[in-house]
């Protein structure tokens, strides 16, 4: 199956219909060809860079802390990986997160000079051509599912990553504190020596 722009629109307001959620036109950049995951998504369409239309999650796309992160790569990532299920034009075929979870990225815990211990959304991409789907209604389906149960598990996921974050935080302060307080009584043990 092959689908036009027009085709496209039709087909995102069916999913709309079924989803309850928006979709957005966009811009598709990959960052790197071998590597599905890599993938950046802008909010407005542009000259020259494939043209997808996403279904974003529910969540404040304000709040940095909520975005959702590569699993494997440091990669700076904008609003657009907010971005649950997306359909590519010029791929022919839809992009999803296989998983969530709430970890830290792999980089990040190998790299102690910007890691501040901070968990995050993770996961990454996965696609399927729009060939897989016999028909039209199939790709409607497959595309709904898939956002509402990325969208739940995300939205669960955000309870637990600001426990976590207000855990990991918490910690962190006690230790600073810890370390302050041993600094102190080092310097008036040295008024008594």
């Amino acid at each position: 199956m092959t689908f036009d722009n027009d085709d496209m629109v039709r087909i995102c307001d069916k999913i709309t219909d079924k989803c309850g959620v928006p979709w957005v036109e966009q811009v598709l950049r990959i960052t790197d060809e071998n590597y599905m995951p890599l993938i950046n998504w802008g909010k407005s369409p542009c000259r020259g860079r494939g043209l997808s239309y996403g279904f974003y999650n529910n969540a404040s796309n304000k709040n940095q802390a909520e975005w959702i992160h590569n699993k494997t790569y440091n990669v700076v990532f904008n609003f657009a990986f907010n971005t649950l299920v997306d359909l590519d034009i010029d791929k022919d075929g839809i992009y999803y997160y296989e998983n969530l979870e709430v970890d830290i990225n792999n980089e990040w815990k190998n790299n102690k000079d910007y890691w501040d211990g901070t968990a995050c959304i993770v996961g990454e991409y996965t696609f399927k051509p729009f060939s897989f789907f016999k028909t039209e209604d199939q790709l409607v389906a497959f595309a709904a599912a898939k956002y509402k149960s990325l969208n739940n598990k995300y939205m669960a996921l955000l309870n637990e990553l600001n426990d976590k974050t207000a855990k990991t935080w918490k910690s962190l302060i006690i230790k600073k504190k810890q370390k302050k307080a041993k600094a102190k009584i080092r310097e008036l043990q040295e008024d008594f020596e």
